[in-house]
């Protein structure tokens, strides 16, 4: 049995690549894996959380991300209270005065335009539900009566 190679690389901006290959046996699903740590930043309520993952690649695959796919939300991503706070914020008072009250709720700022783009996406979203719902007769009766009264 060979055994396990490390090789650690360095990446533009600091970062390190630690390649793993797995001892080769005569297991049929045994496969090389390649891993790798990468920083993961988010906004939410509290700030900007950055966290360093683990990243993983095989030979047959791309890059997988586990970290971003439990949580939700995408590399440089906010999560779905903040936006919603975004929203709340932005819908009710001038964008510019909702990054003062972000300040004030949350301790931090983001960018007017950050908060404007959010603000008019959720109401992109609830302007063509609402269009769904509106498009729906409400005056047709259904094709049979019920079973039973």
């Amino acid at each position: 049995m060979k055994s396990a190679t490390l090789a650690m690389k360095l990446w533009p901006g600091g970062l390190r690549k630690l390649k793993y290959k797995q001892p080769s046996t005569n297991v049929a699903n045994t496969r090389n894996f390649n891993s790798a740590k990468k920083r993961f930043r988010l906004w939410s309520t509290f700030g900007q959380i950055t966290v360093i993952e683990r990243v993983w690649r095989s030979d047959d695959h791309s890059w997988l991300r586990l970290l971003p796919q439990r949580l939700g939300v995408e590399n440089r991503g906010r999560t779905k209270s903040l936006e919603r706070a975004m929203t709340w914020l932005g819908a009710e008072r001038s964008f510019e005065s909702s990054v003062r009250g972000l300040k004030e709720l949350f301790g931090f700022e983001l960018p007017t335009s950050t908060l404007r783009n959010v603000t008019l996406e959720h109401a992109a979203h609830l302007e063509s539900t609402q269009r769904l719902e509106e498009a729906k007769s409400f005056r047709s009766m259904p094709s049979q009566g019920a079973n039973q009264l």
